[in-house]
C-alpha cells in the first residue's frame, strides 16, 4: 500500500521507496532528510492539508515523535505496510 492511502491515526512501516524515485537522487536525499527510510515506523497525523506557499496538498507525519510534512505525489511514492 502507498503511504498516499494510508488512514489517519494509523501507523505504517516504511517498506521501500518506489522504483520509480530510485534515478532521483534529489528525491531520495530529501525523504532521508525527513527521516523517511525503509524499516521506519510513520503515523498518519493528517491526510490532505493543502499547503498554499507551494499550491500542493500534503501528509503530516509522525515519525520517531517529529512532525513531517510531505507532498501527497512524495507520499504517493513510498511503499509501506500496516
Amino acid at each position: 500500500m502507498r503511504l498516499s492511502t494510508v488512514p489517519v491515526e494509523q501507523t505504517a512501516t516504511i517498506l521501500l521507496i518506489s522504483e520509480v524515485v530510485e534515478d532521483e537522487e534529489a528525491l531520495i536525499m530529501y525523504m532521508h532528510e525527513k527521516g523517511l527510510t525503509p524499516g521506519i515506523q510513520v503515523q498518519v497525523i493528517d491526510q490532505g492539508s493543502f499547503n498554499v506557499e507551494t499550491q500542493t496538498e500534503n501528509v503530516l507525519l509522525d515519525v520517531n515523535h517529529h512532525q513531517v510534512s510531505i507532498s501527497k505525489p512524495s507520499a504517493a511514492k513510498i511503499w509501506v505496510t500496516l
